[in-house]
C-alpha cells in the first residue's frame, strides 16, 4: 500500500513538473510578441492624443483670432460663447491631455524598455 502511494504520488509530480515546463514555455514563447503590442499600443494611444491636443489647441488659436476681433465690434451672444469656448475651456483641456499622454508618449518611442519596466511595476503591486 505504502508503495503504491508513493508510485502515484510520483506519477502526479511528474505530470505536475511536464504541465510546468509547458507553461514556462508558452510564456517564454509568447512574451516577446505582448511586449512589442504593448508597445505599439502605447504609441498609437498617447501619439494620437498628443495630436488631439495639439489640435485643440491650433482650433483654439484659430477660434480666437477669428472670432475675437468682431467680439469688440459687436454684441452677438453666439461670438461672445465661441470666444469664451477659445479662451477658456479649450486650454484646460490641452493640458489635462498633454499632462497625462506627453510623458507616455515620449517614453513608449524613446525608451520602451522603461515604459514596460512601469508596466510590470504596477502588474506586481
Amino acid at each position: 500500500m505504502d508503495e503504491e502511494l508513493k508510485k502515484r504520488l510520483l506519477d502526479y509530480m511528474d505530470t505536475l513538473d511536464g504541465a510546468v515546463r509547458e507553461g514556462g514555455d508558452f510564456v517564454l514563447e509568447q512574451s516577446p510578441l505582448v511586449v512589442q503590442e504593448y508597445i505599439t499600443y502605447s504609441r498609437v494611444v498617447h501619439t494620437s492624443l498628443v495630436l488631439l491636443a495639439f489640435a485643440i489647441a491650433a482650433a483654439m488659436v484659430f477660434v480666437c483670432i477669428k472670432y475675437g476681433k468682431s467680439l469688440s465690434n459687436t454684441r452677438n451672444d453666439g461670438v461672445m460663447i465661441l470666444s469664451i469656448i477659445g479662451a477658456f475651456v479649450a486650454p484646460i483641456t490641452v493640458m489635462g491631455l498633454l499632462i497625462k499622454n506627453l510623458d507616455p508618449c515620449i517614453m513608449s518611442w524613446f525608451a520602451p524598455r522603461l515604459l514596460i519596466l512601469e508596466k510590470v511595476a504596477d502588474l506586481i503591486k
